[in-house]
């Protein structure tokens, strides 16, 4: 013990640790693993069936869309032949300038509505690809 020379000294250890309590916590873990399963299974089987009348809702407003803008136009034909003949009508003396203006104006809503509706759809038709994920 009071020897002053250097010489070399090891100490291994050795530890267990075993705990009683915890003998069904692996059984535990396993079911909430599978219930946190589950769950996703469901949330992902409902955004599929949103993501599905998502663009079923939109498909349906392309089409109304695309009916809005044949109607506008078969509207702005029947509106350029109403200006046609209430600008004889106008040189004649038949109807005012008033009159005359009224039905331009229409024509003009009729043009603006068409451009309108050639936006909603463009709109309609880019969510549609971001909901369907393009």
């Amino acid at each position: 013990m009071l020897d002053n020379s250097f010489q070399t000294f090891y100490i291994v250890g050795l530890k267990a640790n075993w705990n009683v309590f915890d003998w069904g916590k692996n059984k535990t873990d396993q079911e909430a693993l599978n219930i946190s399963k589950e769950i996703v299974l469901s949330e992902k089987e409902t955004f599929k069936l949103n993501n599905k009348m998502q663009l079923q809702e939109m498909e349906t407003e392309i089409t109304k869309t695309r009916e809005l803008l044949q109607s506008d136009t078969e509207l702005i034909a029947l509106r350029e032949k109403i200006i046609k003949t209430s600008n004889a009508q106008m040189k004649n003396g038949v109807i005012t300038t008033s009159e005359y203006l009224v039905e331009f104006t229409n024509l003009f809503e009729s043009k603006n509505n068409l451009k309108t509706h050639e936006v909603q759809l463009a709109l309609a038709k880019s969510n549609y690809e971001i909901i369907k994920g393009k």
